[in-house]
């Protein structure tokens, strides 16, 4: 949804509206932003309307406080840009600000969920004093930021995808690959013949690809861009495996160690770093470097690179 008529096609299936005049679309996505990570988010005006739309395979409850960030930039600049006087007595008038992310993970999440900024404080203690204010009040909070998470894996929201061809072909997509991949590693499995999941996963994507194309299922796209597509994939394959390798690595020593507290907290922490260091790594282009972090000696030497 980088080009301008896909973009305001998704726009309208999520809006109930019937634009067709993409000049309409002010793309405004901030391309360095390390607090996405990831290439996988567009931003953009539309009558008076700011949106942030993200794709994710993974639900994060802190995405509300991303969002938090990113707005403020994006207003940042939005001010800057109109000359507007944030300090003269006359109101500002600002575009209205929404928050939609795409989730298509294998985890089974509801088809539309809110994730609220504010369950992110900390509330005022049932019972604390505080004079002249009431408890619902003092919770009440000044700022919030709301997020609109919808599940795009095929079979789920129907009529969106019915409104959005390009949603219902990439949703068509995906889950190809997922059934590509079963089906070779159960192949791989009844011949008794070592294959690791990156190799598998990649013959998979090849797989689709060419279905997909015979099919007409994104084939403007897969046609034009099959190396970047698969590119994508690869390295989203890639980050996830290593990510949660490291998981399990920090798991088991922490079990080890059999402080049940301490572990909890360091898994925690260490998941936290790495996915960090991870972005670190991708908005630099050292993919090379992503492969190293199951190394912990590695591992240990880009954290104090990056100051993590």
């Amino acid at each position: 949804f980088k080009n301008k008529r896909d973009l305001l096609s998704l726009d309208n299936a999520l809006n109930n509206t019937e634009h067709t005049d993409e000049s309409l679309i002010t793309i405004n996505t901030i391309e360095d932003a390390i607090y996405i990570g990831y290439k996988n988010d567009i931003s953009f005006i539309i009558n008076s309307e700011l949106n942030l739309y993200e794709h994710q395979s993974s639900v994060n409850p802190n995405m509300p406080v991303r969002g938090l960030i990113y707005f403020a930039e994006l207003y940042k600049g939005y001010i800057e840009q109109n000359n507007l006087l944030i300090y003269n007595e006359r109101l500002v008038k600002l575009p209205f600000p929404r928050y939609v992310v795409f989730y298509n993970g294998t985890e089974g999440e509801p088809e539309e969920q809110e994730l609220r900024l504010s369950d992110s404080f900390v509330q005022v203690p049932e019972g604390e004093a505080r004079t002249g204010i009431v408890v619902e009040e003092a919770n009440k909070p000044s700022v919030e930021v709301t997020v609109q998470l919808l599940n795009i894996n095929y079979g789920c929201n129907q009529e969106l995808m019915e409104k959005c061809q390009k949603l219902m072909e990439y949703s068509k997509f995906i889950a190809l690959v997922r059934v590509k991949s079963d089906m070779l590693t159960e192949k791989y499995k009844k011949k008794m013949k070592s294959v690791n999941k990156k190799e598998i996963f990649a013959e998979a994507v090849a797989l689709a690809i060419d279905e997909a194309i015979r099919d007409n299922v994104l084939k403007d796209i897969l046609s034009k861009n099959m190396a970047e597509v698969t590119d994508m994939l690869l390295t989203e394959f890639d980050e996830k495996a290593y990510i949660d390798g490291v998981k399990k690595q920090s798991y088991e020593e922490g079990e080890a160690r059999g402080e049940a507290r301490g572990e909890a907290r360091g898994k925690i922490k260490g998941e936290e770093k790495l996915a960090r260091l991870v972005v670190e790594l991708k908005k630099r282009g050292r993919v090379e470097d992503i492969a190293k972090v199951t190394d912990e000696s590695e591992r240990e030497r880009l954290y104090r690179e990056f100051n993590i």
